[in-house]
């Protein structure tokens, strides 16, 4: 069961070896026991009903656990969803309230920023802000507060207008 923790996609590179090396130890028992033993049949018996009862068991927690990523991966479909009504080109800053879960990150970009339909950033205070809105003139600008419950996104401007960017 060493395949299983924290952060399984770290192990899973070795986990055909462990899986190999348990098959192994399972032979070696296997062999200390003359052929005609009880112990051999209850042994492979014992092995199987491990195996069973543990794929029973995580099959089982998988499809009727809820994770905390849910409503996360929920609330950002629902805000994409939203934000493709409103057209194209969107620029989204996100702001955090403090003390956050760092594990629900919502500023993801494609390889190619510039050309994305919608680009995230964080609320870097007034004046970065500014240099981004200046940056993306031709997006309608977004403030979406994801901690607070339901997320709240507000238009900012509809279409950057250099002179609005002092009221920001």
């Amino acid at each position: 069961m060493l395949e299983k923790g924290i952060a399984p996609h770290y192990n899973a590179p070795v986990t055909g070896l462990i899986v190999f090396l348990a098959c192994m130890g399972m032979r070696g028992v296997l062999r200390t026991f003359p052929t005609r033993s009880i112990a051999r049949p209850i042994t492979g018996i014992a092995f199987g009903a491990l195996f069973l009862y543990m794929f029973a068991f995580e099959t089982v927690k998988f499809v009727t656990e809820e994770t905390e990523f849910t409503p996360f991966f929920s609330n950002r479909r629902l805000t994409i969803q939203s934000l493709m009504r409103h057209g194209p080109r969107h620029l989204v800053i996100v702001r955090y309230a403090p003390g956050r879960s760092a594990n629900a990150e919502w500023v993801y970009n494609s390889a190619e920023i510039d050309a994305s339909s919608i680009v995230w950033a964080r609320d870097m205070g007034d004046a970065q802000n500014s240099e981004l809105i200046d940056y993306y003139p031709d997006r309608k600008v977004w403030l979406l507060e994801p901690d607070v419950v339901p997320p709240r996104l507000n238009l900012l401007s509809p279409i950057h207008d250099p002179a609005r960017t002092a009221s920001w």
